[in-house]
C-alpha cells in the first residue's frame, strides 16, 4: 500500500499532462563548429505544502 501524503493526490500529479504546450522556437545556427557548455550548481528545493522537490 502507497503512503499518502496530505493534500497531494493522484489527481494533482497527473494535472496538466494534457495541457497544450506551445511549439517551440527554433533557427538554424548561423556559427557551427563550436560548444557551449552551461554549468549550474545543483538546487534542491522541497514544496512545503507537498513536500516534493
Amino acid at each position: 500500500m502507497k503512503k499518502k501524503r496530505d493534500g497531494y493526490t493522484e489527481a494533482h500529479a497527473h494535472s496538466g499532462l494534457d495541457g497544450k504546450l506551445p511549439p517551440i522556437e527554433t533557427w538554424p545556427n548561423q556559427f557551427k563548429g563550436y560548444e557551449i557548455t552551461i554549468e549550474v550548481p545543483e538546487y534542491t528545493a522541497i514544496c512545503p505544502k507537498t513536500g516534493l522537490p
